[in-house]
């Protein structure tokens, strides 16, 4: 990966969130987009680790490259793998024309046909390096998958609206499909009968309509992933867990309104 170049977005994901999370390069923004801050912050890594990272290269200046050494120093801290070998000679000899020899000496990145033992970022190395395409075919459901995209957030402010117009749509049409859901299934019930009876009829009541709604957030969230709206993912997630936890905790909630009850009017006689 390097910048100008057709990056897969989310590769620059990971690299990005590795960067911010583990690193801690605050200024880098999770966007997929391989710009001239991720670039900055890739050179810092190098020079970091300039030892392993450079130096196999014969060279000691960054190059904001994400190739054979610098992909082998991440996946070593993440996984705890080797760094590669690299033969600097052959690499250079086996330059491909279109990228062309830079005048200042070789840049450890440069477009090679030597790409099928690079390894990628956040993946083990021990049954052998894998290539540097293998990795665009990883399930969505991958744990480093998930989680570089969970860490992505709107760039500007635009898309900071976007996202929240985008999610309170959602959370809006999801709950009403809830009531609508609820109200058809149960419009025949009666509202007069011997408590257990009403309690049973509300209780059942409460689940078609949250649990409809939980559904309907968990099928947003693998929309959201597939669509590639990445900034939706966490706050999809977050809905979702506290839908589950709202319906798994509904004998507490008679409780929990009789305090808020109790609070208001407190709050009231005070004032």
């Amino acid at each position: 990966m390097r910048i100008g170049a057709n990056n897969d977005p989310l590769q620059v994901i990971r690299l990005q969130a590795f960067l911010k999370a583990f690193e801690k390069f605050d200024y880098v923004t999770i966007n997929g987009v391989f710009d001239e801050v991720t670039q900055m912050a890739v050179m810092e890594f190098q020079l970091r680790y300039k030892d392993d990272v450079l130096t196999p290269w014969g060279i000691s200046e960054p190059t904001g490259y994400v190739y054979i050494t610098t992909l082998g120093k991440i996946n070593q801290i993440l996984c705890g793998t080797g760094i590669p070998g690299v033969q600097p000679d052959k690499v250079i000899k086996d330059i491909k024309s279109a990228t062309g020899k830079e005048s200042a000496g070789f840049k450890e990145g440069m477009g090679t046909n030597t790409l099928s033992s690079v390894p990628v970022i956040g993946s083990a190395t021990d049954s052998g390096p894998k290539g540097q395409n293998e990795e665009l075919d990883d399930p969505w459901w991958y744990p480093e998958n998930l989680t570089a995209a969970l860490f992505t957030w709107p760039d500007s402010g635009t898309e900071l609206l976007k996202s929240l117009y985008e999610l309170l749509l959602v959370l809006i049409v999801l709950y009403i499909l809830g009531n609508v859901l609820e109200s058809v299934l149960y419009k025949e019930q009666t509202t007069e009968g011997n408590k257990d009876v009403l309690d049973t009829i509300a209780s059942d009541r409460f689940k078609a309509k949250w649990w409809t709604i939980a559904a309907g957030l968990l099928v947003a969230f693998g929309g959201a992933y597939y669509l590639e709206r990445w900034y939706l993912l966490l706050p999809l997630l977050i809905a979702l867990i506290a839908t589950i936890a709202w319906i798994l905790t509904r004998s507490k909630h008679e409780k929990l309104k009789a305090e808020v009850k109790k609070l208001v009017i407190i709050t009231e006689k005070k004032s």
